[in-house]
């Protein structure tokens, strides 16, 4: 999962945990709330101690298990997934878009969000990309995903993905922004064309020279060749 350790049996953690995101719970609840409308879903009853968000997030999680997303479904799904502040638990709502409206709208509205959302929105579609991505799902117990005609030519969309990642890194100084792209920025300039060049190497010097830690770490393995892939 995104900004988690990378590990082996004999090695010790490679990479520091992802900090979690500031200020995205209100949206996410109202998210969730809005999910809740559009399905019809009932959060079960719980003990007092369950938090309303958890209950919400496993009652959206069987629908949709069992229901194929609707089309009206989208935007809501969208943001929930952008807003969502944790980078893992987001493929709730990630997995159900990608078996209902394919891997080429999902990563294209993921693309437009980080051109011109806010920082916040920006940070959160750089962690919704890593599911984005139509990689495995580990155990989840999702409906199986449909292979859609578009699926197979979404190359140029990870160019593109990987492009408005580096600008975006470069040009907003937003914390949290810069800490959920990082781990997807391929950093080797043969990633780019030459005209981007500068802007790899601009991306290089703001992380290791960032009062932020985490950045500061995690370029240093990029760089060494241990980074993500857009």
């Amino acid at each position: 999962m995104p900004g988690e350790d990378q590990t082996t049996v004999h090695e010790t953690p490679s990479f520091a945990m992802l900090p979690a995101p500031v200020g995205r719970e209100p949206e996410f609840a109202q998210c969730l709330r809005d999910l809740i409308v559009l399905t019809g879903v009932q959060p079960p009853d719980e003990p007092s101690w369950c938090r309303p968000e958890t209950l919400a997030r496993e009652a959206l999680r069987q629908v949709f298990n069992t229901r194929p997303a609707e089309p009206e479904w989208f935007e809501a799904l969208l943001r929930a997934a952008i807003h969502d502040p944790n980078p893992s638990s987001n493929r709730t709502f990630v997995k159900p878009m990608l078996a209902g409206y394919g891997l080429r709208r999902v990563q294209h509205a993921l693309i437009e969000r980080l051109a011109h959302g806010s920082s916040s929105e920006r940070a959160g579609a750089a962690s919704a990309w890593y599911w984005a991505r139509g990689l495995g799902f580990g155990d989840d117990d999702y409906t199986v995903m449909p292979q859609r005609p578009d699926d197979d030519r979404c190359a140029d969309l990870a160019v593109v993905w990987r492009h408005t990642a580096l600008r975006v890194f470069v040009t907003d100084p937003d914390l949290d922004a810069r800490r959920s792209i990082l781990p997807m920025l391929p950093l080797a300039a043969d990633a780019y064309p030459p005209e981007l060049h500068p802007l790899v190497d601009e991306a290089i010097r703001i992380a290791r020279t960032s009062s932020d830690e985490y950045l500061r770490h995690r370029v240093e393995h990029q760089v060494g060749g241990c980074g993500s892939h857009g």
